[in-house]
């Protein structure tokens, strides 16, 4: 779930010197001026109060002592907020709530309205684990009208989407949908890519929850689409974790390990242990679901393995952090004892030394620079010119398809026009002069031959020529062609199809209806010559700036990673580079294909 930025929650083995370092962290503070101590103090807190939850109290106590003396109501509300996080991590609801609230009496006598939006929402997210949805709701009810009065974009798309998690638990799905909506929809208005995408990833969730996998799919996928565009990959691996347990749910095992193995590549990539955890727990619930319980053991070891690596580093890290500290600390004491003795030559001639580097520093920075600047002009010369060759290759794309689009029309054209006249002519003629031998029965018998002939290759010329070039196409548009054209390629077939559209226009540019009824014409023929599917789904959908195609079939599926696609698949990514739009496959739901096409119609 995407709702909340997760958190990984450690737990921390007693190191050695943990205790020492936190009372040389006190110390140091304890020596700054006023002005600074506390907040050198919450800054040290606001980096480790996961981490190390037992000293952070211990810092947190010196902050709220120090708070009264002079007076700084400010740093004290933090303390309890920091406070309040530690203990709810703990799972002390009652303590978190307490101390937030603490921090609420503060900020609102101080009308920091900032911050108490913030507290409202950590009192939402308490409530909530203790399932108190009612309390919760109404703490970010309030948020929501904070961040809303401040005009705050990122807090009034956050505070939407919590809103919407509560309905969503209580099971008012009708509720939650409306808020991700309105989410959604600041998140489009402000701008926010991420909020974008995030909300998408709600909506979908909603949808498997509620058991409606199809519409789930939808919103799941263009998550993805988005997220892979903005290059969030690890928001697209999320998502694809969600898809999978919605898979599993379904027992649609193929589907869910191909979006694990996806996210696990992802998780790889960003080395993100985190991820891999939850990866191969998700592996081990399908496995066990399966009953291969022995895949299952082999994935729970590697969940274990990837947590303790997540442990393993972060713990590192700290203790690398805390004892940079502690040596900063140790070097500045040495400084000012060489000070106290007077070693004033020993520092000029460490002057002398730095203003010689810096004069070798200052040559060196100017040939870096002046190398950068030929760098940056050649660059931009390259550049130009790549951008011509592209502009070219797409000039030509054009010219061809174009080229062969009136070749068709003009084809067609004349097979309707000139051969099919003069077929019709020709059968006028024959039938007229079969009156006239109306007593030969042999010549009549040659003549019903003839007539018939005649017939079968009238059907044949028009059928080319609607091929080439259907009319419905171009008097009519984009859902009436395609809808003929499936009934008519599924007509003699035992295959169940359905065709859906949704907020299309009545008409789109030539060019663009032309392209994808081909690229929906060439996929249908694949799965008729190759699938050997039982059951197809076309879906025709504009979302916002986009025209998106799904195709969908049941069939044996496709290798996605074979390299030789074939002249059909070539002639579509010829199309869609014309257009600028873009191609994917990926197993569908039910075992067999999803073909996505994304067109960009401004």
């Amino acid at each position: 779930m995407r709702k909340i930025v997760f958190i990984v929650f450690l737990s921390i083995l007693p190191f050695i010197g943990y205790s020492a370092l936190s009372d040389t962290l006190l110390e140091s503070a304890r020596q700054q001026p006023d002005s600074l101590r506390l907040g050198y103090i919450l800054k040290a807190v606001s980096q480790h109060y996961r981490s190390l939850p037992d000293e952070s109290l211990t810092w947190l106590e010196e902050v709220i002592r120090l708070s009264f003396n002079p007076p700084d109501p400010g740093a004290r509300s933090q303390a309890y907020r920091f406070t309040g996080a530690i203990y709810k991590n703990r799972g002390d609801y009652a303590k978190s709530l307490s101390f937030h609230l603490k921090s609420l009496k503060i900020n609102d006598s101080l009308n920091n309205k900032q911050a108490l939006a913030a507290n409202y929402n950590d009192i939402g997210i308490v409530y909530k684990n203790l399932g108190d949805y009612q309390n919760a709701l109404e703490a970010y009810q309030k948020a929501n009208a904070l961040v809303t009065e401040m005009a705050m974009p990122k807090g009034i798309v956050m505070t939407l989407n919590n809103l919407g998690t509560i309905y969503e638990a209580l099971g008012q799905y009708d509720d939650a949908l409306k808020y991700y909506n309105r989410a959604y929809a600041k998140a489009q208005e402000f701008g926010i890519v991420e909020g974008t995408s995030v909300t998408l990833s709600n909506i979908g969730e909603l949808y498997a929850n509620k058991g409606d996998s199809k519409s789930a799919l939808t919103y799941f996928r263009e998550a993805i689409s988005l997220d892979e565009k903005t290059g969030d990959l690890v928001g697209s691996a999320i998502t694809r974790l969600n898809m999978a347990a919605m898979f599993i749910g379904k027992k649609q095992w193929d589907s869910a390990e191909y979006h694990f193995n996806r996210s696990k590549l992802i998780a790889e990539q960003y080395d993100s242990y985190d991820m891999l955890a939850k990866v191969y727990s998700g592996l081990t619930r399908m496995y066990e679901e399966k009953g291969d319980y022995k895949t299952a053991l082999q994935m729970y070891k590697l969940a274990r393995n990837a947590q303790d690596s997540v442990y393993n580093e972060v713990a590192a890290k700290q203790m690398a952090e805390m004892r940079s500290r502690f040596d900063a600390l140790q070097k500045d004491r040495e400084i000012d004892y060489l000070r106290s003795e007077n070693l004033l030559n020993e520092l000029k001639i460490k002057q002398q030394r730095a203003e010689r580097i810096a004069l070798i520093t200052f040559f060196g920075f100017g040939i870096i620079i002046a190398f950068m600047l030929v760098r940056r002009h050649q660059n931009k010369r390259d550049q130009k010119h790549n951008l011509e060759l592209i502009r070219q290759r797409d000039e030509h794309l054009a010219a061809l398809v174009e080229v062969q689009e009136n070749e068709r029309k003009e084809l067609a054209k004349e097979l309707h026009d000139g051969v099919g006249q003069l077929l019709s002519g020709l059968k006028l003629g024959l039938s007229a002069l079969k009156v006239k031998i109306q007593k030969d029965d042999d010549n009549i018998r040659n003549l019903n031959d003839l007539i018939q002939i005649i017939d079968q290759t009238s059907s044949e010329v028009r059928g080319i020529s609607h091929r080439m070039m259907p009319r419905i196409l171009q008097e009519e548009g984009l859902v009436p062609a395609i809808d003929d054209m499936l009934e008519k390629s599924f007509r003699y077939t035992n295959v169940e199809w359905v065709f859906e559209h949704y907020g299309l226009k009545e008409r789109y540019p030539e060019k663009l209806e032309i392209s994808l009824f081909r690229i929906c014409q060439e996929l249908v023929n694949n799965i008729i010559k190759h699938s050997e599917a039982s059951k197809v789904s076309v879906q025709l959908v504009q979302n916002q700036n986009f025209l998106i195609l799904f195709v969908e079939d049941n069939g044996r599926g496709f290798n996605t990673n074979n390299k030789d696609k074939g002249i059909g698949l070539l002639n579509i990514a010829t199309r869609l580079k014309n257009l600028h739009g873009e191609f994917t496959m990926e197993p569908s739901p039910d075992s067999g294909l999803t073909a996505t096409v994304r067109i960009p119609i401004s």
